[in-house]
C-alpha cells in the first residue's frame, strides 16, 4: 500500500510538472508572438499599404477616395443636423467632424477585426510568423485611412476657424492611446471571430446601435436639462472618441476620459493576454 501510495504521489506531482510546463509553454508562446510581431513592423506596416492599395486599384483617385466621401458626408450631415439641433454650424461642423473622424478609425478596426485571421489564413498556415502581426496589419491599415480622412479636418479647421492651441498637442499621445486599446479589441474579436463566423453582422449591429447613442452627431450638454448624463459616461466608446476628439477641437480632454482609456488600455491587454494564451494554438485549426 505503501508503494502505491508513493507511486500516486510521484504520478501526481508528475502530472502537476507537466501541465506547469505546458502553461508556461503556452504563456512563452504567447508573450514571444506578441512581441516578435511588434519588432517585425516593416513585413506588417507594408502589408497596410498594400492591402490599401489593392482596395483602389485601377481608380481614378485612388485612397483619395477616401477622403472625397469623408467630405461629401461630414459636411451634407453637418449642414442638415446644425439645422435640426439649432446649433452654429461653424461650431457643429468641427465638433461633428472631429467625432465622425476618431469613430471612423473605432468602427473600421471593429468591422473588421472578426476577419482578421480568417483573412491571412494562407499566410497562417504556410509561414511560420507571429499572428499578432495580423492584428497589427489592420489597425495600421485602418490608421493610413484615418490619415486620408484627417486632410477633412484640416480643411474645416481653416474654413471655419477652429482653435489651435497648445491643447491640440495633445491629439498625438491620445491617438497612441486608443490605437493600444483598439488593439487588444481587434486581438480578442479576431479570435472569438475565428472560431465563430458569424459574429461580424453582431458588430456591425452593435456598432450602428453605439453610434446614435454615443455623442457624436449630438454634443453631451444638450443631456443635461433632460436626463442625468450617467450612462453617457459609462459608454467607453464616448471616451475612446472624446479623447482624441478633444484636442483636435484645441481643448483638454476630462481627467474622467483619460483615466478610463488608461484603464481600458492596461486592463484590457491583460485579459487578452489571458486569451490569447488561453486559445492561440487554436487558431490554425479554426482557419
Amino acid at each position: 500500500m505503501g508503494t502505491r501510495g508513493g507511486i500516486r504521489d510521484v504520478d501526481a506531482v508528475l502530472s502537476a510538472n507537466i501541465e506547469d510546463a505546458a502553461t508556461k509553454s503556452a504563456a512563452w508562446r504567447a508573450r514571444y508572438d506578441l512581441t516578435e510581431g511588434l519588432k517585425r513592423w516593416s513585413v506588417w506596416s507594408s502589408l497596410a499599404w498594400h492591402d490599401i492599395r489593392i482596395r483602389y486599384t485601377r481608380t481614378m483617385l485612388g485612397p483619395l477616395w477616401i477622403t472625397v466621401s469623408m467630405a461629401v458626408f461630414v459636411f451634407a450631415m453637418g449642414f442638415v443636423f446644425s439645422r435640426i439641433l439649432n446649433s452654429e454650424i461653424h461650431e457643429y461642423v468641427p465638433f461633428f467632424t472631429a467625432g465622425f473622424l476618431v469613430w471612423g478609425l473605432i468602427s473600421g478596426i471593429l468591422n473588421e477585426a472578426s476577419n482578421t485571421f480568417s483573412q491571412a489564413s494562407t499566410i497562417i498556415l504556410s509561414v511560420s510568423a507571429p499572428y499578432s502581426m495580423h492584428v497589427y496589419r489592420a489597425v495600421l491599415r485602418q490608421l493610413i485611412i484615418f490619415g486620408h480622412n484627417a486632410l477633412v479636418f484640416i480643411g474645416v479647421v481653416v474654413v471655419f476657424g477652429v482653435p489651435v492651441t497648445p491643447a491640440t498637442l495633445l491629439f498625438l499621445p491620445a491617438l497612441a492611446l486608443i490605437c493600444v486599446v483598439l488593439a487588444w479589441m481587434n486581438l480578442v474579436v479576431a479570435l472569438v471571430g475565428c472560431r465563430f463566423r458569424d459574429l461580424q453582422p453582431i458588430i456591425t449591429a452593435v456598432l450602428q446601435l453605439l453610434f446614435f447613442v454615443t455623442p457624436l452627431m449630438w454634443e453631451r450638454g444638450l443631456l443635461a436639462d433632460k436626463a442625468h448624463p450617467l450612462w453617457v459616461d459609462a459608454n467607453p466608446f464616448y471616451h475612446l472618441v472624446d479623447i482624441v476628439r478633444a484636442p483636435l477641437l484645441g481643448k483638454v480632454p476630462s481627467l474622467v476620459t483619460v483615466a478610463s482609456v488608461l484603464v481600458m488600455a492596461v486592463a484590457g491587454w491583460y485579459l487578452s493576454y489571458i486569451l490569447y494564451v488561453r486559445f492561440r494554438r487554436r487558431v490554425p485549426y479554426w482557419l
